[in-house]
């Protein structure tokens, strides 16, 4: 195995791909209510905003080989995997699925668990 050196970037730097958003057809409009969702494989979703967060773990080998140096701005850090700033270029979204739940074909999913901030 070879070691590639990654540059390290401050939180505020980090580029997120946007594989998921670019590659698949998104709902237009930003809403955080409970919908059905048509023809669209993902919504646009704001995160919400947190009043004061706080980073209290993280997992430095990570952040170290995804090039990301919280260290340069641990309140920064907090703000953006918060979603409470989002970077430049940086498109929040939920995930429409479907599936079964216990045993049941339930339809359409939505995305509770969480935002992608990317």
């Amino acid at each position: 195995m070879t070691s590639t050196t990654i540059a390290k970037v401050s939180a505020r730097e980090v580029n997120f791909a946007q594989k998921f958003t670019s590659s698949l057809t998104g709902e237009a409009g930003e809403s955080s209510t409970a919908r059905q969702v048509y023809e669209a494989m993902w919504s646009p979703v704001p995160p919400a905003k947190s009043a004061a967060p706080e980073l209290i773990a993280w997992i430095p080998e990570m952040t170290s080989r995804l090039g990301i140096d919280i260290d340069a701005d641990r309140n920064a850090a907090a703000h953006v995997f918060t979603g409470t700033t989002t970077p430049t270029g940086t498109l929040p979204y939920a995930m429409r699925y479907g599936g079964h739940q216990f045993g049941n074909w339930a339809g359409q999913l939505g995305d509770g668990r969480a935002i992608a901030l990317g």
